[in-house]
């Protein structure tokens, strides 16, 4: 994309850009003659040195294609903040949407600018890399391929890169025992408190903007409270997913997946992930909390000896049953394959390998035996699988910042300590066969 001379005797006195613009015309050499950054006269140059005379044109890439959202910003995690509370229900967050309106429109990518050589030749511009299309069961695609509409009213939101329309129903204020029992087939937003007595159900997420009292929440999907839990023991929370609260006080509560809270004072908590707790307090103190991945918190139990049990590890024998079945289920594709190869043989043997081959039912077992290594590639993956969350939960840990109090009793997979004496800063963990505190 560039050209130059090297001069290998000095010019003539009267050489100038003009001679030198004509000598590089003679040679087609005619684009992008650099006459600024060359003197009028060129007599004093140096020798034996390349000199940039002509420069071509890069050709540019065009702009890549992209998407614009409307009604919709990219779903933010909640978090715990430093006064507790649980900075997640921002005004923006959730935006109701009707069917029909246009939740996002595409932009396709665009060819770029054309270069040149110095001899004039056009160099094509290298185009933008366009994007696949959206793909979700909640929008329909314009006629032009570029716009895409909600099919129905709802809540948008991106969940793992993908456009969901969440039906949600709202309560603007506090719910009481007066509403009666709740159940829904989608989310729930409380912009109020909810207060004892009351039984909530739904099939998606809960939000609560205030706090929760004695009363019996389930959600198939996250909740999320944002005033904390302060019951007196006859308060349950059941989640499919993650539950984040600002803290849970004489609270009963289940998560398929991750904890996190501010604290856990006397309160039972069992969870499929990890339980962190976080902020100024971040204590778990009284009670009983078992997590499946792991915990991390600041302290355990208290300077008044407050009994407390932690666990982590398999919280049932879930992974055990699901081994076995897994096992039952290989041994009876390999009986299948080994029943179907013997048919198979049976009618090559009878009527010829050519022949064979060709009848209408070795067809029909050829497609059963298909069927049945793909069954059994899923449970080996399924078993892989199972073998390597076991492998993880020999390393699993008991994280604590500040202080681990005497009278906690810490359990790892079936491996359990009484500490009698306070430390602070710990890890604990098991060698497989008893628990170390570093």
């Amino acid at each position: 994309m560039e050209a130059g001379i090297i001069i290998k005797k000095k010019l003539p006195e009267s050489f100038t850009r003009g001679d030198l613009k004509r000598l590089m015309d003679a040679y087609d050499l005619t684009y992008g003659f650099a006459a600024d950054e060359l003197p009028d006269n060129l007599s004093n140059l140096p020798m034996n040195v390349k000199i940039p005379v002509l420069h071509g044109r890069q050709p540019v890439k065009g702009k890549d294609g992209y998407f614009e959202y409307f009604f919709i910003e990219t779903e933010k995690k909640p978090e715990i903040k430093e006064d507790g509370s649980v900075d997640y229900f921002a005004p923006t967050e959730y935006k109701k949407i009707h069917r029909g309106d246009v939740v996002a429109e595409y932009h396709p990518a665009n060819p770029g600018d054309k270069g040149l050589t110095v001899t004039g030749l056009p160099l094509e511009g290298l185009q933008g890399k366009d994007l696949e299309p959206l793909d979700s069961p909640d929008l329909i695609l314009s006629r032009d391929k570029l716009k895409y509409l909600s099919k129905k009213d709802g809540f948008m939101s991106i969940k793992d890169g993908k456009i969901q329309i969440m039906d949600c129903l709202v309560f603007q204020s506090d719910v009481t025992h007066l509403d009666g029992d709740i159940s829904f087939d989608g989310s729930i937003q409380i912009n109020g408190n909810v207060l004892s007595d009351v039984n909530i159900t739904c099939s998606g997420d809960l939000f609560i903007r205030g706090f929760v009292e004695n009363a019996n929440l389930s959600s198939e999907g996250n909740i999320i409270i944002s005033g904390g839990v302060n019951a007196d023991g006859e308060c349950s929370i059941i989640a499919g997913g993650t539950i984040t609260s600002a803290f849970f006080e004489n609270a009963n509560v289940e998560s398929g997946g991750n904890i996190e809270t501010g604290y856990s004072l006397n309160s039972d908590i069992t969870c499929r992930g990890m339980l962190k707790t976080k902020g100024k307090k971040s204590l778990i103190c009284g009670g009983k909390v078992i997590a499946e991945n792991g915990i991390e918190t600041g302290t355990i139990g208290s300077k008044g000896k407050a009994r407390t049990y932690v666990e982590v590890g398999a919280v049932d024998d879930t992974d055990t049953d699901e081994y076995y079945a897994l096992y039952r289920q290989k041994e009876k594709l390999d009986n299948d394959e080994g029943r179907t190869h013997v048919v198979m043989e049976t009618l090559i043997m009878k009527m010829g390998a050519l022949k064979g081959r060709q009848d209408p039912n070795y067809i029909k077992l050829q497609a059963v035996m298909a069927q049945i290594k793909a069954q059994k590639d899923e449970v080996a993956k399924q078993l892989k699988e199972l073998d390597y969350r076991r492998m993880k939960r020999n390393e699993l840990t008991i994280e604590v910042t500040r202080n681990l109090y005497e009278n906690t009793t810490v359990c790892i997979n079936g491996n359990s300590l009484f500490v009698k004496e306070d430390r602070k800063r710990s890890t604990v963990r098991t060698n497989g066969r008893q628990i170390e505190i570093s």
